[in-house]
């Protein structure tokens, strides 16, 4: 792995607080609760950054056992610092997962579903030279392994836009078109960008946030979004992801809505 990109996650390792014990949170605690989580946890945490404070050349990086993928075209998993251009690479790297493709490709965990109302999101660390693919979150999937699988997908591009897309037995419907938003931060072909993704599905919209701010929406009617969901990262990108969360809406919605 390139000195930049190792330069990157020291500095996301010096700064990873997170008060969930496993990759997906499906709970929303209240301040107070936070807070004491926080507080809590702080020791556990000092000793988990000095544990894995070794360089990255050193980890023994494995692929995620439990998780499953589909790739846009058949290519060989590696876990090593080089990776061909007919190769693809997922490895746990902590904080996070490191994912540099060369065909495109969609993971995800099989034991995970999101249901009813609940948020996605995503932390995109994306590295220098990128291609102009998409990258970003599916929901709402059916047998993502399949090439016809049905999901949503929320996509960006390193030149700012975002998009909204639906596949059903290998059709894609597009819910809403590519548009540039300032709130997305643009890979000029440089260093390194981050962009936090989420999605939040309502009981009447799907709304989607880019660094927390609004960047799109689409009325549910007519939209599966209970099912699988996972990340999908397009041909030709290197990417840190450091979150994927999972959040369950359990207080009443606006209005008295289910």
């Amino acid at each position: 792995m390139k000195s930049e990109e190792l330069r990157v996650l020291d500095e996301r390792r010096a700064l990873s607080v997170s008060n969930c014990r496993s990759t997906f949170c499906s709970h929303v605690p209240s301040t107070v609760e936070l807070m004491r989580r926080i507080v809590l946890a702080l020791p556990a945490l000092w000793a988990s950054l000095a544990a894995n404070s070794q360089p990255v050349q050193a980890q023994d990086l494995k692929t995620p056992p439990d998780w499953r993928w589909r790739l846009d075209r058949p290519a060989q998993l590696v876990t090593g610092e080089v990776v061909p251009d007919s190769a693809w690479r997922f490895v746990g790297m902590p904080p996070g997962w490191h994912i540099t493709t060369g065909p495109g490709v969609v993971l995800y965990h099989p034991a995970e579903r999101a249901t009813g109302r609940y948020s996605l999101s995503a932390d995109f660390i994306l590295f220098p030279n990128p291609s102009d693919n998409h990258f970003g979150l599916v929901l709402g999937g059916a047998d993502l392994s399949s090439a016809t699988a049905d999901h949503l997908a929320v996509q960006l591009r390193r030149d700012g836009a975002v998009r909204i897309a639906a596949s059903r037995g290998g059709a894609e419907t597009v819910l809403a078109p590519w548009r540039v938003h300032t709130a997305i931060r643009v890979h000029p072909g440089t260093g390194v960008i981050t962009n936090r993704l989420r999605v939040a599905v309502a009981p009447d919209s799907l709304r989607v946030f880019v660094n927390d701010s609004a960047v799109v929406a689409v009325g549910r009617g007519g939209l599966v979004t209970d099912g699988q969901f996972g990340l999908q990262i397009g041909e030709k990108l290197n990417f840190h992801i450091t979150i994927l969360d999972h959040i369950r809406h359990l207080a009443p919605a606006r209005g008295g809505r289910p």
